[in-house]
């Protein structure tokens, strides 16, 4: 076992000097890498081999005995010596291969990749003029689609989902379902047109034409289009940069706060002022007077505005699907106003707070039940119910 490590040394040994020739066939950088495994190889296998001579004499004595299949001890360990050999030679080579391929001196997990494959246009530059171009056409396909069904009614159905949720930015479409919201609470319509089309009714030969795309930073860009709905109109779009992609940030951008943005967060912050106003307004109201119906009115204050939890008139007729709007300054009570299908069964009051705090305003009633109705005056007053003797039977009594 000892001659055997004295020739691997010898080898090394030989390897060592061979040094100069690797030199000149490899990169210095390829030769360190080499001259290091191969170090690192034989020293733990020399260590090994010396282990082996130390302990081989003492494993002749102990293990003098055949083996039961008729091997004897020590040419078992021989050859198993053998087999340890060609596992190290052949670790050896693969080595040197990985040593060789690696050229850098780096390890295999620093080496650099290609992030993109830049070859034939494939990476698309987003905030060019052309690609701009093409997300409006991508936006607008939906937009100004009239179609006509078979008895020639006429449709308009630009998109079979969302457009505001699809290619509004993040922030321009919270704003508008935030305003929206409040609308519903205040009474007030945030838009009287579609902006998508630029009008209240669409011509049948709608068109759009981007004539202009400037400003492109990294996050916004703006475009000048021509939208042609029963005439030419220009038209500025606001584009914001998120997700990935271009989205439309204003409908009417401008630069002295009268943008679209700008609107809509004014109406947001009335809307919020006016909330806190109708929170005095809840409880219980009840007529005053003696030339008006015996309406009584209880309201309760939601996360989503007033609610009438009552609407009557005492000892005559109920109305049980009332909404209820507010806008700061004026109390709007409705139902039935609206439906032209029921024009008989309807209440509809426009009252202000005065400087009694009653609520005072005009009010109209009909109801399915009576002959006629009542339409003028009313005063409401809360927390006040006053029974009176004799009361008139009939709403059209005080009408007269």
């Amino acid at each position: 076992m000892a001659e055997t490590a004295q020739k691997i040394c010898a080898k090394k040994k030989k390897i060592r000097y061979k040094r100069g020739a690797l030199h000149s066939l490899l990169p210095s950088a390829s030769v360190n890498v080499i001259h290091q495994s191969l170090c690192h190889v034989f020293s733990n296998f020399l260590l090994f081999s010396h282990i082996f001579a130390i302990f081989a004499p003492f494993n002749r004595i102990i293990m003098s005995e055949k083996f039961p299949y008729g091997y004897d001890v020590n040419a078992y360990i021989n050859k198993a010596f053998e087999q340890m050999k060609k596992i190290l030679l052949f670790s050896l080579v693969t080595m040197m291969f990985v040593a060789c391929g690696n050229k850098t001196g780096k390890a295999v997990s620093d080496t650099d990749s290609l992030a993109v494959d830049s070859i034939n246009g494939s990476v698309v530059d987003k905030h060019s003029e052309a690609y701009i171009r093409q997300r409006i056409d991508t936006i607008y396909k939906f937009v100004g689609k009239i179609s006509y069904d078979a008895d020639g009614n006429r449709n308009y159905n630009y998109s079979p989902f969302n457009l505001d949720s699809a290619y509004c930015s993040e922030r321009y479409y919270a704003l508008m379902q935030e305003a929206l919201a409040i609308c519903d609470e205040t009474g007030d319509i945030l838009y009287d047109y579609d902006y998508w089309v630029c009008g209240q009714d669409i011509s049948d030969d709608w068109s759009y034409k981007v004539t202009k795309v400037y400003q492109v930073t990294d996050s916004m860009a703006l475009v000048d289009m021509i939208i042609h709905n029963f005439s030419d109109s220009e038209n500025t779009i606001a584009l914001r940069f998120e997700r990935g992609d271009w989205y439309i940030d204003d409908f009417s951008p401008s630069s002295d706060g009268n943008d679209d943005k700008a609107s809509l967060r004014r109406v947001i912050k009335q809307g919020k002022e006016a909330h806190e106003k109708a929170k005095k307004l809840a409880g219980d109201w009840g007529w005053v007077g003696e030339d008006c119906p015996e309406l009584l009115l209880d309201m309760e204050m939601t996360d989503k505005g007033l609610r009438a939890k009552q609407c009557d008139v005492y000892r005559m007729y109920g109305f049980d699907n009332t909404t209820i709007t507010f806008d700061g300054e004026h109390l709007t009570v409705n139902e039935g106003a609206d439906d032209e299908l029921s024009p008989e069964n309807q209440i509809r009051l426009f009252l202000h707070l005065d400087q009694n705090g009653d609520l005072v305003g005009d009010c109209s009633i009909s109801h399915r039940l009576a002959s006629k109705g009542y339409d003028g005056q009313i005063r409401l007053r809360k927390g006040y119910f006053m029974y009176r003797d004799g009361v008139k039977k009939k709403i059209s009594d005080y009408a007269e």
